[in-house]
């Protein structure tokens, strides 16, 4: 099977509303193979949306279809206990309609003929799915099925569903940057606690953090333009590129002008993020991450805390900021070719002016 007729099949079922852990467990993997995938991928998506352009003729009908799409096996499978992934007249339809728009629809720019078109198939809403990113690990970037992608940050988890109507994010904890595929019929809806944040295509980022009884919500919009509603009673707001919101309480400061470069954003690269982590578990993370080894030689260090933002592939920068913050120092060990970065206690000189928990200057 072709990376086009693939990505009309996983595209079939999409829009059938069959997006669940199954078939993403099949997509995601065939999205990251091969660009050639992807650019499909897009390429159905784009002759989906076409057919916008011509809407207003009724169904294809069934004869219209070619044979070889009409007798297509169905190659997904359904997750135990949920319903299973059928090739009924969803499948039948909607590969019609790119047959239609690929095949004989379009007869080049003088248009002569419209095929009459199918109605855009009712998707019945799906149950949510969750996204989890857990501490002490590098942002990860997930694809979504319409094309937008979400970065999820350090401790950060969500579930999100899309409908015929609306694409909806529920925020429970931590931080995630969304760059939104443009569909004007399907706000995309993310909700972090009683805020709501819609968009239609931008790019744009959202943190929730408990602050005693309210949450904490921050929202930075890197390009576009998104609405804001900081509370069930509340006016909605406008936030532009470049602009910055935070709310608690129900209410709502908004901040101009935030550069790239501010702090509150520094997440979003391939950092690590550590607060008040003991270096025993840093340690872990980029060792898990990188090939050159970071290695704790005095027990004590194990549980020392530290915190900061680290380069994610550049364990020996890191040994080198924890070493002149006065936490460990960097020794070589009896075999010098060795990739190895070893760490002992400072020297007692140093120990003298240590607190003896220590706090690394971020990088």
């Amino acid at each position: 099977m072709s990376p086009d007729e693939q990505a009309r099949v996983f595209y079939v079922a999409f829009m059938a509303g069959k997006n669940g852990p199954a078939v993403l467990r099949l997509f995601q993997p065939w999205w990251n193979a091969s660009a050639e995938n992807r650019r499909a991928f897009r390429k159905v998506q784009k002759a989906w949306r076409a057919k916008t352009l011509l809407e207003g003729a009724g169904e294809a009908d069934e004869e219209d279809i070619p044979e070889e799409f009409a007798q297509r096996q169905w190659p997904l499978t359904a997750a135990p206990g949920h319903d299973s992934v059928e090739p009924p007249r969803v499948a039948r339809r909607v590969l019609g309609t790119f047959a239609v728009l690929t095949g004989w629809g379009l007869l080049g720019a003088g248009l002569t003929k419209v095929v009459p078109l199918m109605r855009r198939p009712t998707v019945r809403q799906i149950a949510w799915s969750d996204a989890e990113n857990k501490r002490n690990e590098l942002p990860r970037t997930e694809q979504l099925p319409e094309g937008s992608t979400m970065r999820l940050a350090a401790d950060t988890a969500l579930r999100w569903r899309m409908t015929d109507s609306r694409r909806e994010f529920e925020l429970k904890r931590g931080r995630v940057l969304f760059t939104v595929e443009k569909d004007p019929h399907r706000p995309f809806d993310v909700q972090a606690g009683a805020t709501s944040v819609v968009a239609v295509g931008t790019t744009f980022s959202v943190g929730l953090e408990k602050r005693g009884e309210h949450d904490e919500v921050w929202a930075h919009v890197g390009h576009g333009e998104v609405m804001v509603k900081p509370g069930p009673a509340a006016p909605v707001q406008r936030l532009r590129t470049g602009q910055a919101a935070r709310i608690e309480g129900g209410e709502m400061h908004i901040e101009g002008d935030v550069s790239p470069a501010d702090t509150r954003l520094r997440w979003t690269g391939d950092v690590f993020e550590f607060k008040q982590v003991a270096l025993q578990e840093a340690v872990a993370a980029f060792n898990e991450h990188n090939e050159q080894q970071l290695q704790i030689v005095d027990a004590p260090l194990a549980s020392v805390e530290i915190g900061g933002f680290y380069k994610g592939h550049d364990p020996k920068a890191f040994a080198h900021a924890l070493e002149q913050a006065g936490i460990v120092r960097i020794v070589k060990g009896s075999n010098p070719h060795s990739a190895i970065i070893r760490l002992k206690a400072p020297a007692p000189s140093a120990q003298s002016a240590w607190s003896g928990r220590g706090k690394s200057n971020p990088r």
